[in-house]
């Protein structure tokens, strides 16, 4: 049976230029050739995104969206005045204080400013640049005008990249939030996983031991930890039964991976998509790199939104994936698609 159509989530990547060379990202250099969407057309994009009544919009990167600050505040009125809850993420070394006043006064939902860890010297090595002092001083002049304004918003997060690099800073990342007076730290994995940053299988068991101090270390701040992952999604091992590990053999090499034994399907193509910077669309950022010829990627520069949302390409993708047969790229995601469903229980 088809899920209803409901366009619960979106995501837009204002910009693929950003001012960081982050060792777990490829965005800027792989789209250094390609042009941003012009100003108008993301005007387009949110009147499409409001007329399909979208609960809920992350604006991120591609690069760093603060890079197009007069067009992120336009689109920050849009949402507020639409009922859109939304999220920014950023890297937060772009801000000042005239920035943060402008910000506190649009009000978005949340405000997140990715940082790797405390210590200087891992963070410009993870990030390229020497900026975290700048990063954690853009969090506290939010805070400062969110005290002059009496405001509740934004909900000021921290997001911490889990990498084998810094994956034992977590409980000064924590003490850190508290200073700044950020409410909240997430704890999110790198990807792809088993690549050379991903935490070591020793790590991520210690990680899982430590979990629940973490949780209550937090709360005597009454800093909200929130935590991105589960024992199964980082410990394979842990996995349900219904995961079967087998082997295949390609070109005279063999490899291992885990396949769903049943046919759960990811509910992303018929609640989300993703507009990137360059102007593709797509039902999530693991098509980043396809082209329009992609069985899950249409260009805003041919169609609108709405007519992209119902349009054959995307409906005959949302088929494969009710059939059991989705391509590829989704089969590399996750066997099951219950880590990117489990989104989905406040629905």
């Amino acid at each position: 049976m088809m899920p209803k159509l409901e366009l619960k989530r979106a995501q837009i990547h204002l910009t693929n230029r950003c001012n960081l060379f982050c060792k777990y990202c490829e965005v800027p250099a792989k789209f250094s050739n390609t042009k941003d969407l012009p100003y108008g057309k993301w005007i387009e994009v949110m009147d499409d995104l409001v007329d399909l009544k979208t609960k809920e919009l992350t604006i991120s990167g591609g690069g760093e969206p603060m890079l197009r600050f007069d067009l992120l505040i336009e689109i920050l009125r849009i949402t507020r005045d639409n009922g859109i809850k939304t999220g920014v993420i950023t890297n937060g070394s772009l801000m000042n204080e005239d920035y943060a006043r402008r910000i506190v006064e649009v009000q978005p939902d949340e405000w997140r400013t990715s940082i790797c860890t405390s210590d200087k010297k891992t963070d410009a090595f993870l990030r390229g640049k020497d900026l975290s002092e700048t990063s954690f001083k853009g969090i506290s002049y939010l805070a400062k005008w969110k005290n002059k304004l009496d405001s509740e918003l934004p909900k000021l997060e921290i997001w911490m990249l889990q990498t084998r690099y810094n994956i034992t800073n977590i409980q000064e990342m924590i003490k850190k939030a508290d200073i700044l007076g950020a409410n909240s730290l997430s704890l999110r994995m790198v990807n792809p996983p088993n690549g050379w940053l991903y935490p070591t299988e020793n790590q991520r068991k210690e990680l899982i031991k430590k979990l629940d101090y973490y949780k209550k270390f937090a709360q005597n701040f009454n800093i909200e930890l929130r935590i991105h992952f589960t024992v199964d999604d980082i410990l394979p091992s842990n996995r349900e039964d219904n995961i079967e590990l087998i082997s295949t053999q390609t070109n005279g090499k063999q490899t291992k991976k885990l396949v769903a034994q049943d046919k759960t399907i990811c509910m992303f193509p018929f609640h989300e998509l993703v507009v990137f910077a360059d102007g593709r669309v797509s039902p999530c950022c693991n098509f980043i790199a396809h082209e329009e010829n992609s069985e899950a990627v249409e260009s805003i520069k041919k169609k609108s939104l709405k007519e992209i949302w119902f349009s054959k390409k995307f409906n005959q993708f949302r088929k494969s994936m009710i059939e059991g047969e989705p391509p590829e790229r989704c089969k590399e995601c996750t066997p099951d698609f219950k880590c990117v469903n489990r989104e989905y229980k406040n629905f």
